[in-house]
């Protein structure tokens, strides 16, 4: 197997089990992943060995929150039931504008329920 096929197999980024499991719990674990991809597609193998440990350790250690996942799975199921957002829609700012920005009967909802 040729050495950059190997870099691309050791640092396949997860994107499920970052996403999904330490999401907000950690914003810099996304950092972590792409810095050790990165360490691998520079330094080749087996040099970027111990970044690819020291990611994995990381990421195990890191707290895990499903929280911003099941919002975002909430927040498209609210804008596909709810047709016509963005209808007269003003760039002022809502303090300027004394606009609101939801759809009416959405103005309160909170995904992070």
């Amino acid at each position: 197997m040729e050495l950059v096929s190997q870099i691309e197999l050791s640092a396949r980024p997860v994107p499920d089990a970052y996403d999904v499991c330490t999401g907000i719990a950690d914003p810099m674990a996304v950092t972590m992943a792409v810095s050790a991809m990165q360490a691998c597609q520079l330094l080749g193998l087996p040099e970027c060995d111990v970044h690819l440990a020291q990611c994995a350790v990381f990421l195990a250690r890191a707290p895990k929150s499903t929280e911003v996942y099941r919002a975002l799975l909430k927040a498209k199921e609210c804008i596909s039931e709810h047709k016509g957002y963005g209808k007269g829609y003003n760039m002022a700012h809502k303090e300027q504008s004394n606009l609101l920005y939801m759809p009416e009967g959405l103005e309160d909802v909170n995904f992070f329920l």
